[in-house]
């Protein structure tokens, strides 16, 4: 992937893609007559069609400077889909064994958890094939981002990352993250603020 300097994708789809025929994706609505398909956060649940649905080039923006963070499977880039904003994850199914099928699980598993949705696992936004790439876009954690942010400016550091010490309450605009376990807090380097950012956008 080549940096961009702008929320255009930085590659060009291709002509045919290679996914078209694949037999290994289950899920997703079929691509409308124009070859398009509409963004919808339920669609997991709702369809009975055989492929990934198609993604198309002009519903995705991101710019590969707002890197998250990444893992075995794939990228994390905070952009944005259908003009929702999302942390977009990004499977090179080309080079993944089985790629196709690790989003297929992926989105299955929102689709079954949808009523946890936003409450235990992150709220879809959307997902399916995209040039090259499976994507998985889900709401950004940002308020967990914002109050570390928030400790970051007063020169702490939290001093013991995991995940269960950050605990959430409420919903939309009322969501809030709270750090517990604070026996490690300290004042900190810039560099370890940054570190530890990084490990929880990496997560």
């Amino acid at each position: 992937m080549k940096p961009a300097t702008d929320l255009r994708p930085p590659f060009t789809p291709s002509a045919t893609p290679s996914y078209a025929a694949s037999p290994v994706a289950e899920l997703g609505p079929a691509p409308t007559s124009s070859g398009q398909t509409q963004s919808d956060p339920d669609f997991a649940c709702k369809t009975t069609t055989k492929l990934l649905q198609v993604i198309p080039p002009s519903a995705v923006r991101y710019n590969i400077n707002n890197f998250l963070g990444s893992g075995a499977s794939g990228t994390v880039f905070l952009g944005s889909i259908y003009g929702e904003q999302a942390a977009i994850k990004f499977f090179d199914i080309n080079k993944l064994p089985n790629g196709e099928s690790l989003v297929h699980s992926e989105l299955s598993a929102f689709a079954a958890l949808r009523h946890l949705q936003g409450e235990a696992i992150a709220e879809l936004v959307d997902g399916g094939i995209y040039d090259i790439f499976g994507i998985v876009a889900t709401v950004p954690i940002t308020p967990g981002i914002l109050s570390l942010a928030s400790i970051h400016a007063l020169g702490w550091i939290h001093g013991d990352f995991h995940l269960p010490n950050v605990l959430f309450s409420g919903g939309g605009q009322e969501r809030k993250a709270l750090w517990v376990d604070l026996e490690k807090a300290r004042i900190g380097t810039v560099q370890e603020r940054e570190e530890e950012m990084r490990c929880f956008e990496a997560n």
